[in-house]
C-alpha cells in the first residue's frame, strides 16, 4: 500500500500556507485602510486648527528688543494692510506669529506671517482683496495673501503651480481659481455666479 499520510499532510500543509498567506494579505490590507482613515483624520483636524488663519507673504520683517514688541509691530503692519483692501478692523485680526527661523542678513527675505482672524466673512474678504495689495509692485516687493494650508495642502498646490506653469506655454491666460485650474476669464465669471 500505499501512505495515504503524506499526501493528506502536504494538501494540509499547501491548504494552511494558502491560509496563512491570505491571513497575511488581510492584515496588510487592514493595516494599510487603519494608517489611511489615521491619516484623513489627522489631515481633516489640521485643516480645522488653520480655518481661522491667513498668511501674508513678504511683509517687512519687524524690529523690536522683545517678542512681543515685534509681535505687536506686526499686528499693527497687518491692520495697515488688511485697511487698504477691505473694512475688516484691528478687532478681527489676532495672534500674529512669524513662520519658520529668524535670519540676519540684507538678502534675508521677510519670514511669513501667520494671523488668527475672527470670523469667516472677514477671512473672505481679506483673501478676495488680497490680489489689491501686490497690483503695480515687482514680485520682490509684492505682499501675498494665502490661506493657511496643511502640509499635503501646500504639495498639492506646489504641483498645481508647476502644473499652470506648464500649460499657460500653450493658453497664457489659465489661472487657479478655487483649487482648478481655469481660464482667467471662466475663472471671473464663476466667483461671480
Amino acid at each position: 500500500g500505499r501512505d495515504w499520510s503524506s499526501d493528506v499532510c502536504s494538501s494540509d500543509l499547501v491548504e494552511l500556507e494558502e491560509e496563512r498567506s491570505k491571513s497575511k494579505i488581510e492584515e496588510r490590507i487592514d493595516e494599510t485602510v487603519e494608517r489611511k482613515v489615521a491619516e484623513a483624520m489627522d489631515e481633516s483636524r489640521e485643516r480645522e486648527k488653520r480655518k481661522m488663519n491667513v498668511v501674508f507673504v513678504n511683509v517687512q520683517e519687524s524690529e523690536g528688543e522683545t517678542a512681543e514688541e515685534r509681535k505687536k509691530r506686526d499686528i499693527e503692519k497687518v491692520v495697515e494692510l488688511v485697511g487698504k483692501i477691505s473694512d475688516v478692523g484691528r478687532e478681527e485680526i489676532s495672534d500674529p506669529v512669524r513662520l519658520g527661523g529668524r535670519t540676519i542678513g540684507s538678502e534675508s527675505r521677510p519670514r511669513m506671517l501667520r494671523v488668527t482672524v475672527r470670523t469667516e466673512e472677514a477671512k473672505k474678504k481679506v483673501l478676495m482683496n488680497a490680489r489689491k495689495l501686490s497690483e503695480g509692485k515687482d514680485a520682490r516687493n509684492r505682499v501675498y495673501v494665502n490661506q493657511d494650508r496643511t502640509p499635503k495642502e501646500r504639495e498639492d498646490f506646489r504641483k498645481m503651480r508647476e502644473e499652470l506653469e506648464r500649460r499657460k506655454k500653450e493658453d497664457p491666460e489659465l489661472v487657479i481659481r478655487g483649487g482648478k485650474i481655469v481660464k482667467g476669464r471662466e475663472g471671473d465669471q464663476n466667483r461671480r455666479g
